[in-house]
C-alpha cells in the first residue's frame, strides 16, 4: 500500500500522521506524472482526488501550506496540485515495503517520481548552469570589447 505524509505546518511537534493512498487514486495519479498534456494531467489529478476523499484532503491542506492561502475546493487544490506533480509527490509519497513486485502501483509509482525528480533536479541544475555560462559569456564579450576601444 501507498501512504501520503501530510505536509508539515510548522505547528507543534506532533507525530507525522500518514494516508493511505487507494490503488485506484495511485492509478490516476500515474497517468498524470505521464500526461504530456497539462489538460489531461489535471483531468486526471481531479480524478483521483474525486475516487479518494482522503487524497483530496491530503491535497487541500498541502495546497494551503504551500501556498500560504485557504483552498476551499477540491478543483483549486488539483489545480495548484497538477502544477507541482512530481515535486510533492516524491516528498510525501511512501510504500509499504510488503508490495515490492515490480508488477504493482505500490512499487511503480514511487519509482516512477523518484526518477521524474531526479529528472526535473537535472533539468534545473543545466538551465542554472547555462544561465550562469550565458553570464560569464557576455562579460567576457563586454571585457573584451572595452579593451579594444
Amino acid at each position: 500500500m501507498l501512504f501520503l505524509q501530510l505536509a508539515d505546518d510548522g505547528g507543534a511537534d506532533h507525530p507525522t500522521e500518514r494516508i493511505g493512498l487507494g490503488k485506484v487514486a495511485a492509478l490516476h495519479l500515474e497517468r498524470a506524472l505521464l500526461a504530456d498534456d497539462p489538460d489531461i494531467r489535471l483531468a486526471e489529478v481531479a480524478q483521483a482526488l474525486t475516487v479518494e476523499p482522503n487524497l483530496a484532503n491530503w491535497a487541500i491542506a498541502t495546497a494551503e501550506i504551500r501556498s500560504g492561502r485557504t483552498i476551499n475546493r477540491v478543483e483549486e487544490a488539483a489545480a495548484w496540485l497538477s502544477e507541482s506533480l512530481v515535486t510533492e509527490l516524491a516528498g510525501s509519497i511512501e510504500a509499504d515495503n510488503a508490495e515490492s513486485s515490480p508488477a504493482t502501483i505500490g512499487w511503480r509509482l514511487p519509482a516512477l517520481l523518484k526518477k521524474l525528480f531526479a529528472c526535473q533536479q537535472q533539468q534545473a541544475d543545466f538551465e542554472l548552469r547555462l544561465e550562469r555560462e550565458k553570464l560569464h559569456a557576455m562579460k567576457e564579450l563586454a571585457y573584451g570589447e572595452s579593451r579594444n576601444q
